[in-house]
């Protein structure tokens, strides 16, 4: 099957990148060290001059941390985030030293899986693709800042299914592969559910087997609705009641991998779009799952066919990039329920492909992706426009 593969390449050390949602400013490592030092004598010069160099750091920097390349190993173990020692309060620069603290925050990735945990009120980030191969850490965003999750969890992995379960008050996972650099990918087919504070592998019932999963959650028929390839071609599961059943549709979108799923609230409808099929290449077709059955949808107007698109649920879904199997997409589509409507936003994140997406019910949060390299930032959409966090 040719499917398009983007570079993990590295970048150069100390080249700066963007911040993710709760990054904080970093200053030079030594600043507070240095500080302490300063003597009586020069205290006035000296102290003027670091509280320039913060506020510099603080304004040109970016989040100035090393680039992803150089820190992969590092950051899949590190330990909760620190606060650099305070100054003293008679200090002139006790309030920039408080913004210069160094926050962690999931490094650079593409193919990750991203969902709302609306019990727990929190983002939840798993696995994905980062330059060294898959990954296996989760973290948690509560509007304020980055979490590393670092209990017992899934193995590395990305292309996962992840969806919350508004019935059961959980997380579903399901599937994905492991990407090794130079190896062929594994593929999984184990199912995990996260209850906001730790993982527990399910392992009762029959499971499905499915490569390329895509899953999403239907609130019309209180199920997570699961489309994938199985053994025949493509399959559909339900989960509910905390347990695996296959459907069977008299129709059904053909086998393929690297759609994109999303449940419009409106019209409560799940929608199915695009993917790679091995025979027909990039797809462009949209069907609509009522419960029962797929239904292939005739329209005038689509997004150009793509794989790999982001797409994520709310009153009328929003689906962004993707790739033609060629380019990398940044063109911005919502569904209105009847029909596709392309948005002209004047700002919009550059063109990627397995961007992570997932909404509180009140904005889009995309974050990651790649196209020839690897993506750190995060965007938000709030309806019409684009911005960057």
């Amino acid at each position: 099957m040719r499917r398009i593969r983007v570079s993990k390449g590295s970048s150069p050390v100390g080249q700066k990148r963007i911040c993710y949602p709760g990054d904080a400013w970093v200053s030079t490592p030594s600043l507070a060290s240095r500080i302490a030092q300063f003597d009586s004598a020069h205290f006035g010069l000296r102290l003027t001059s670091w509280a320039v160099l913060c506020l510099t750091v603080i304004l040109f920097s970016g989040c100035g941390r090393t680039p992803p390349a150089a820190v992969a190993s590092a950051a899949r173990t590190s330990s909760p985030p620190t606060t650099s020692a305070p100054a003293t309060p008679s200090s002139p620069v006790a309030s920039l030293l408080s913004n210069c603290s160094m926050v962690s925050s999931p490094e650079a990735r593409q193919a990750a899986s991203l969902t709302f945990d609306s019990r727990n009120q929190q983002f939840v980030l798993f696995g994905g693709d980062t330059s060294a191969g898959s990954v296996a850490d989760t973290w948690l965003w509560n509007a304020e800042r980055w979490t590393r999750y670092t209990g017992p969890a899934p193995s590395a992995r990305s292309h996962t299914a992840m969806e919350y379960d508004p019935v059961g008050g959980k997380v579903v996972l399901y599937g994905g592969q492991n990407d090794v650099p130079g190896q062929r990918r594994t593929v999984l087919s184990d199912t995990w559910l996260w209850n906001g504070s730790g993982w527990t592998a399910y392992a009762s019932g029959s499971q499905p087997k499915l490569t390329g999963p895509v899953m999403v959650n239907d609130a019309a028929t209180a199920s997570v609705v699961l489309f994938g390839i199985g053994a025949s071609g493509s399959e559909t599961w339900l989960w509910s009641d905390g347990q695996w059943t296959q459907a069977h549709p008299a129709h059904s979108p053909d086998a393929r991998e690297d759609a994109a799923i999303a449940y419009a609230t409106n019209s409560q409808q799940v929608v199915l779009f695009g993917g790679f099929n091995s025979g027909l290449g990039a797809l462009n077709d949209t069907w609509v799952w009522n419960g029962t059955d797929w239904t292939n949808l005739q329209l005038s107007q689509a997004p150009s066919a793509r794989l790999s698109a982001t797409f994520v649920s709310g009153k009328q879904p929003i689906l962004f990039g993707g790739s033609d199997n060629v380019v990398a997409l940044s063109d911005t589509w919502l569904w209105t329920g009847a029909q596709w409507s392309r948005q002209l936003p004047p700002l919009s994140p550059s063109g990627r492909i397995g961007a992570a997406g997932a909404s509180d019910g009140i904005q889009v949060v995309v974050v990651g992706g790649g196209s020839g390299s690897l993506f750190g930032d995060a965007w938000r959409w709030n309806g019409n426009d684009w911005a960057q966090c």
